[in-house]
């Protein structure tokens, strides 16, 4: 439980922006670092939860992008993207993908 409460802790309270996304590249979580780079606050929070990564912030050449996530489901890798935000400016990230697992199986990517 104490280490639930840290690792929540330490994610919420991060300086970089972290998305989590499933296997159909849906957001899972986003912390409030990613959601203040966006343009989105906190209650905006619920309405991208579910929802494509392609239909919400990515505004590059969407198979690079899709490409990039289908290897970050197989390896780590960091790469420079351009962002799409809230109010449809656009911005230069470089991003970190990698697996997460469980029980050796791969459930979702961090970004």
């Amino acid at each position: 439980m104490q280490r639930d409460f840290i690792f929540s802790s330490v994610i919420e309270n991060a300086i970089h922006g972290i998305v989590l996304l499933n296997k159909e590249n849906k957001i899972e979580y986003l912390n409030p670092s990613i959601l203040k780079m966006l343009g989105y606050n906190l209650k905006d929070r619920k309405k991208l939860i579910g929802k494509s990564i392609f239909d919400c912030f990515i505004s590059e050449k969407q198979e690079k992008i899709k490409e990039l996530i289908q290897r970050g489901f197989k390896e780590k890798l960091t790469e420079e993207i351009q962002i799409l935000k809230k109010d449809g400016s656009t911005f230069w990230a470089r991003i970190s993908i990698f697996p997460n697992k469980k029980d050796g199986k791969v459930f979702n990517v961090t970004i």
